[in-house]
């Protein structure tokens, strides 16, 4: 996800996913995030080339989750 998408989303309080190839960029998201706007995003690194990582995160999200509201494929 752009991060000015993750910034805007926060401001709404939304807690977003943030899922990249490497994930060092996204933990420093993360961190800023929550500390800005109090959100609880997570972040995972993902190979979305390979099925099976992707399920994978799909079943944490769900686990923690239940549903996904809204999905921006930011590439």
């Amino acid at each position: 996800m752009g991060t000015q998408y993750a910034h805007a989303l926060s401001k709404l309080h939304a807690n977003l996913i943030l899922v990249d190839y490497e994930n060092k960029k996204n933990k420093q998201l993360e961190a800023e995030l929550k500390k800005r706007y109090k959100t609880r995003p997570m972040s995972f690194d993902v190979d979305i080339s390979n099925q099976e990582s992707v399920r994978e995160l799909a079943r944490k999200v769900l686990k923690k989750y239940k549903k996904i509201d809204i999905l921006i494929n930011n590439a």
